[in-house]
């Protein structure tokens, strides 16, 4: 899995998938439906000391924030910058030509020989609102062209992507936690990327949308220490954290997150090529901008049309598998 400006684009292009190192720590593939935690509890100051309780609270799926906040509107933006770092096969590698011709592979970028040498940046957008009837509307939008818009009620849900039109599917399986962990985003993975060398500074008392919270700066501190959720990504042992900035504000009595600003620089391999590094600088903004009778009800699209189907009459399937089915006449 190459860490490229290719595999950035196709990850955001898809909406769902996971794709490139960095791109982890913003990209999470959606958990499966589980019963819900019990409510984290972050009345005493020495409680946000802890980076892991703080990653605890940012990683709450929005199923779970929803139960406990009510109605409520939660605002995102992500911006991503990564900038190649060359290395001495660099300049050995011969630039790959545009287009595709005879003899030439279909992906050119895909070969072990490609290094991009540009830095590419990205910027996400997300919003997703509750109100006090349970819908839903949310949305995730990029300045790469691409976005998704859902709306849910009690049977359905309506969905476009950018600038096409609302098509309404009776909701089914884990559709709308899928539509949701595309619209909500605490940065959890990004702060888990940087967490080995965390510091957290003393929690401050602050009231936030009329709720008691407490407010902890995001610092970067002097020596590493363990990663946070270390098991089963080694690869975080190897990034190399150059600065981290920010503050957190999270709800006293519910432990749910009201607001996250988050500012990093950090250097990580590409896997698979010892020799060649990437900088990421990544700044994110999660904030809670609605609460309680200020969240606006959520419409139901007026407009819309249903999903493709293919008819299928008895003569038209018979004729279909007339080739597949043995005869027993």
């Amino acid at each position: 899995m190459a860490l490229s400006a290719q595999d950035m684009s196709l990850s955001v292009f898809r909406l769902l998938c996971t794709a490139l190192l960095a791109c982890q720590v913003g990209c999470r593939k959606a958990p499966a439906p589980a019963a819900p935690t019990p409510s984290v509890s972050i009345s005493a100051q020495n409680d946000l000391l802890r980076g892991d309780r703080l990653l605890k609270a940012l990683s709450l799926s929005h199923q779970e924030v929803a139960a406990r906040l009510g109605a409520h509107r939660i605002e995102s933006k992500t911006r991503w910058t990564i900038t190649p770092i060359p290395s001495p096969r660099a300049g050995q590698v011969q630039p790959v030509a545009p287009g595709f011709r005879l003899g030439q592979p279909a992906q050119p970028f895909a070969g072990e020989d490609a290094y991009e040498v540009a830095p590419v940046s990205l910027q996400e957008s997300r919003f997703i609102e509750l109100d006090g009837s349970g819908r839903l509307h949310l949305g995730n939008e990029t300045d790469h062209g691409t976005g998704i818009e859902a709306v849910t009620n009690d049977q359905h849900v309506f969905t476009k992507m950018r600038y096409q039109p609302f098509i309404r599917y009776r909701s089914e399986g884990s559709q709308v936690e899928r539509l949701r962990s595309i619209g909500f985003d605490t940065g959890a993975s990004l702060l888990e990327t940087v967490g080995h060398r965390l510091k957290l500074g003393t929690p401050s008392s602050v009231d936030t949308k009329g709720r008691p919270s407490w407010n902890v700066a995001l610092r970067m501190a002097d020596s590493a220490s363990v990663p946070l959720q270390s098991q089963g990504s080694a690869w975080r042992g190897a990034v190399s954290v150059e600065s981290i900035e920010g503050s957190a504000t999270v709800d006293r009595e519910q432990g749910v997150p009201l607001a996250v600003e988050l500012t990093v620089r950090f250097v990580a391999p590409r896997p698979g090529v010892p020799d060649e590094r990437v900088q990421v600088e990544a700044t994110h903004v999660m904030q809670v901008v609605a609460l309680g009778s200020e969240a606006v009800k959520v419409a139901v699209p007026s407009e819309f049309s249903e999903p493709p189907t293919r008819p299928r009459p008895w003569l038209d399937r018979q004729e279909l598998l007339g080739g597949l089915v043995p005869s027993f006449r």
